[in-house]
C-alpha cells in the first residue's frame, strides 16, 4: 500500500513537470543568443597566482549545457503569456565557479614562513574592477562553500536588463562538474538567473 502511494505522488510530480514544461513551450517567445563566440568557451581567467582572478573558470558549453535553451524555458513558465510575441537578446551569460582561496590554501598549505604568507595575502580583498570575473562579496554567500557567479547581460524591447547572481552550495563543487551533484547545482544557478531577470522584467 505504502509504495503505491509513494508511486502516486512520483507520478503527480512528473505530471505537474511536464505540464510546467508544455505550457511553457507554448508560449510564443524566443531567446537569441548573441554572445561572443569566446564567450562559450571554458576558461581559467588566470594561472597566476597572485592575480585577482587566479582560477576562476567561466564555465563552457560542456560543464554547463543548454543554458539558452534552459533561460527561455524557465522565462516561459514564469512570465508566461507576458512574454507572448517577444525576442530577449543575450549579449552575456557567464557563469564563473570562484574556488580561489581554496586552491590557494592547498598550493599554500606545505609552506609556512613569512615570503609564503605574503604571497598568499597577494590577490585577496581585490576590488571588482580588478576581476575579469567571478567577483562576490563574502556578505553573499550563503554557505562557505566555492560560489557560482553568473553575470548576464540582456535586452527586451530596447530595454537592458543587467543581472548577477552569486551561489554558494551546501558542499564544496568539484572543479570539473562531471558529478550528477555538480551538474544539478549549475542547473540551479540557471534557475535562480532565470528568476532574478524574470522579477526584472515587465
Amino acid at each position: 500500500m505504502k509504495k503505491t502511494i509513494a508511486l502516486g505522488i512520483v507520478m503527480v510530480g512528473l505530471a505537474r513537470i511536464t505540464g510546467a514544461q508544455e505550457a511553457a513551450s507554448a508560449v510564443g517567445f524566443s531567446v537569441a543568443d548573441a554572445r561572443a563566440e569566446g564567450d562559450k568557451k571554458q576558461k581559467i581567467l588566470s594561472l597566476s597566482i597572485t592575480s585577482c582572478s587566479y582560477a576562476i573558470q567561466r564555465l563552457g558549453e560542456k560543464k554547463a549545457p543548454g543554458r539558452i535553451d534552459a533561460l527561455r524555458e524557465d522565462l516561459a513558465h514564469a512570465k508566461g503569456i507576458a512574454l507572448e510575441g517577444k525576442k530577449l537578446e543575450v549579449s552575456t551569460y557567464n557563469i564563473f565557479f570562484n574556488n580561489k582561496a581554496v586552491l590557494k590554501g592547498m598550493v599554500y598549505a606545505p609552506h609556512g614562513g613569512l615570503v609564503s604568507d605574503v604571497m598568499k595575502e597577494m590577490g585577496e580583498e581585490c576590488p571588482r574592477e580588478k576581476m575579469k570575473g567571478g567577483w562576490f562579496d563574502v556578505t553573499e554567500l550563503q554557505n562557505p562553500y566555492s560560489p557560482l557567479v553568473v553575470e548576464l547581460e540582456a535586452s527586451l524591447d530596447g530595454q537592458a536588463y543587467p543581472v548577477r547572481v552569486v551561489h554558494a552550495p551546501a558542499f564544496e563543487l568539484a572543479g570539473n562538474f562531471a558529478r550528477p551533484v555538480d551538474a544539478a547545482e549549475v542547473r540551479a544557478v540557471m534557475r535562480m538567473t532565470a528568476d532574478a531577470l524574470a522579477a526584472k522584467l515587465p
